[in-house]
């Protein structure tokens, strides 16, 4: 699992990476492209990272932080991404298509403009996200929690939304056609 160790510099409160003692800030010619290039990312700690247009199409993401970090256009296509941290993340036209993504915690996250379609998207905290102009049709959301999220021009079209948690959140043209949305909580 991800450590929480803190970067060296005393003052600053962003976690270290998991190949040295300091953030991306304070260190940001740290090479990541070894990590990165493995088809499994374990207990990989890469917080406040910015990433844009990498391919994680296929990988396992297991135990890692990435919390408030920045994805632009990345693929994430059949991904599977356990027990992982993307908390206060911003992801922009990201692709998670064919993923399985189980115990993961997105809360207060924004996700614009990003595709979930037919992916397995189970156990999952999105507590106060923010979703805007995505799809996650033909997804099973089982006992996934939406709690106070802010959903947006959204499809969850056929989809399985069993015991799926969607209390107090602020809904503009979210559609659930086909799905069983009378099985949420």
């Amino acid at each position: 699992m991800y450590s929480f160790t803190r970067c060296k510099v005393s003052s600053c409160p962003r976690y270290a990476t998991h190949i040295s003692e300091y953030c991306l800030a304070h260190d940001p010619r740290q090479d990541l492209a070894p990590t990165l290039s493995f088809p499994v990312l374990d207990s990989t700690s890469l917080s406040n990272w910015n990433c844009t247009e990498e391919d994680f199409s296929g990988k396992r993401i297991l135990g890692s932080l990435f919390s408030y970090s920045t994805f632009h256009g990345v693929s994430f296509v059949k991904t599977t991404i356990l027990n992982s941290n993307f908390s206060f993340c911003l992801f922009e036209e990201c692709v998670f298509d064919e993923s399985t993504i189980r115990y993961v915690i997105f809360s207060g996250s924004t996700f614009t403009q990003c595709m979930f379609m037919n992916s397995s998207i189970t156990h999952t905290n999105f507590n106060g996200s923010v979703m805007r102009d995505c799809d996650a049709s033909g997804s099973d959301l089982y006992y996934s929690s939406f709690a106070h999220a802010h959903i947006h021009n959204t499809k969850m079209e056929d989809c399985n939304v069993r015991k799926a948690d969607f209390r107090h959140t602020l809904q503009d043209n979210l559609s659930f056609r086909w799905s069983n949305y009378r099985e949420v909580l």
